[in-house]
């Protein structure tokens, strides 16, 4: 709690530039959760810093277009520019895959920012029968990670065998997974239970929490750094450089809509004291894209560094319950997604 409170109260003094104007130049990139907060201004400033092409996956089409406006209006990008709005509805494994499928047959994928994330205060259930915040934050992340390693890890490799030796960091493609901070304070008591998901998804253990209805989010976060290592951990590697750099990016304290009249008012108010705008938490997106290979399966702080997370996290505890969750986690995916299954265990 300490550190977390630390960080909260140091973001008004952080200073988080942005990677050099060109850095995104000739790539293709893919930001979900996009048409508002943190990925619509990831958007903003990957067209505004070269980007040719950006991929905005959405669940409402309509907001969708307004932010596609919204963007193409953005000072300084190329005439050029495209964005394109894509339908994505994580509460919806349908959905994931049909997105993935149609991003499968792109030319390149050069970064993929997993962004969309939810935070209720109420439980809901989606139609695939998981509580909502489950299965957008960790369910369906985890099945558009691992449905869309394989085109990055062959495209990583066809790119290296045309150029005749190991890529440059740069040109590495990348997966960023957004978290959050609150993941140092999740208490996952769920942990002891024979199935940690099952648990997650019980109305009943949702609403014991009734002091504190931000606990299954943080649950979430924490799930987020397990995911990400896990899928870091997948990566072939080639002259000692891994094919397909994954990290995990906490953006800090937004004023987001993320929550939005669901959000406890502690926390608008730390919000309102603390908080990042959307377009300054965002760069710490744009600064984890732009890191080298020293960030795989890493984790970035709110900061703008590479640094370690915390909580349950880290140490033999966090290494046992990252397999623990992992091994739940993949066991539901396979049924939705029998095609995983090579990619999980390691044929990659």
């Amino acid at each position: 709690m300490l550190r977390l409170t630390i960080g909260l109260f140091a973001q008004p003094f952080t200073t988080l530039p942005l990677p050099p104007h060109g850095t995104f130049a000739r790539k293709t990139a893919v930001v979900t959760g996009a048409n508002t907060g943190i990925g619509l201004e990831t958007s903003r400033h990957l067209l505004a810093l070269g980007a040719p092409r950006v991929i905005i996956g959405v669940r409402n089409a309509t907001k969708g277009e307004a932010a596609k406006v919204s963007l193409l209006k953005t000072p300084g990008i190329s005439a050029d520019a495209q964005v394109e709005v894509w339908d994505l509805d994580q509460s919806s494994f349908a959905s994931v895959k049909a997105f993935c499928a149609r991003a499968a047959a792109l030319e390149k994928i050069d970064y993929l920012f997993l962004n969309a994330g939810v935070m209720s205060t109420h439980f809901n259930t989606t139609a695939d029968g998981w509580e909502e915040i489950l299965q957008v934050n960790d369910l369906s992340t985890t099945l558009l990670g691992l449905l869309l390693l394989p085109k990055l890890i062959l495209q990583s490799r066809a790119a290296s065998a045309a150029a005749g030796n190991s890529l440059a960091d740069a040109d590495l493609p990348r997966m960023i997974i957004t978290t959050s901070g609150m993941h140092v304070v999740a208490p996952f008591l769920e942990r002891s239970a024979p199935n940690c998901l099952a648990v997650l998804n019980e109305r009943s253990n949702f609403e014991k929490n009734r002091f504190d209805r931000t606990i299954q989010y943080q649950n979430s976060k924490l799930l987020n750094v397990y995911i990400t290592r896990a899928l870091a951990r997948l990566v072939p590697h080639t002259d000692g450089k891994p094919l397909v750099i994954v990290a995990t990016v906490d953006p800090g304290l937004c004023k987001s809509t993320l929550g939005r009249a669901d959000t406890p008012i502690p926390t608008r108010i730390l919000n309102r004291l603390t908080g990042y705008t959307n377009e300054y938490g965002s760069r710490n997106l744009l600064i984890a894209a732009a890191g080298g290979i020293e960030g795989q399966g890493g984790y970035y702080t709110s900061m703008g560094k590479l640094g370690s997370p915390g909580g349950l996290s880290v140490g033999p505890e966090g290494q046992l319950l990252q397999e623990k969750v992992w091994t739940e986690i993949t066991t539901v995916l396979r049924e939705v997604a029998p095609e995983i299954g090579p990619v999980v265990d390691g044929s990659l």
